[in-house]
């Protein structure tokens, strides 16, 4: 049976994935990090930053990984695939900082910024939390220290609503 080959002028559904592992890890433990139907494909630094640290990258320390697309083409007689050549890429994974104290202001006490009562509760590993009562409607933020004019980007946040 001949081979099939995708070109431009098919009217084929093609899909791309993109995989990572470690460099010369042979992609034994491959990461889908995402997939496309056009021939761009985009990820987030924030995204790409996970994914690093979680295929075994170190923060602050380059690290290689080996990239590689397939395309998988459906088509009535079944699944087509083709893997492209890796190429090597040295990443560097980023730490985020993380602050020693995290106080919450807002509609509850009067978006007073001084207010010490209002600390979070640090278990020493980066893990806040505090227990608040909120009416409907209300609005608030957290800071890294209980001053005027200090704004923290939150990268997760939890509220468990009781």
């Amino acid at each position: 049976m001949g081979r099939s080959e995708i070109t431009a002028n098919s009217t084929v559904d093609v899909t791309y994935n993109v995989e990572m592992d470690l460099a010369g890890n042979n992609f034994a433990a491959a990461t889908l990090i995402g997939s496309s139907d056009t021939n761009t494909f985009e990820i987030s630094h924030d995204n790409l930053n996970d994914l690093v640290i979680a295929a075994g990258g170190k923060a602050d320390e380059a690290t290689d990984f080996d990239f590689r697309l397939i395309a998988v083409a459906k088509t009535a007689g079944g699944d087509l695939n083709r893997t492209s050549e890796l190429i090597t890429l040295s990443l560097t994974a980023f730490k985020a900082a993380i602050p020693d104290n995290l106080y919450m202001v807002g509609a509850h006490n009067g978006w007073n910024n001084a207010d010490a009562t209002q600390q979070f509760y640090n278990d020493g590993n980066g893990v806040f939390s505090r227990v608040q009562t909120f009416s409907a409607n209300d609005e608030f933020k957290m800071i890294p220290v209980s001053v005027t004019g200090v704004v923290i980007m939150v990268k997760t946040l939890t509220i468990l609503v009781k």
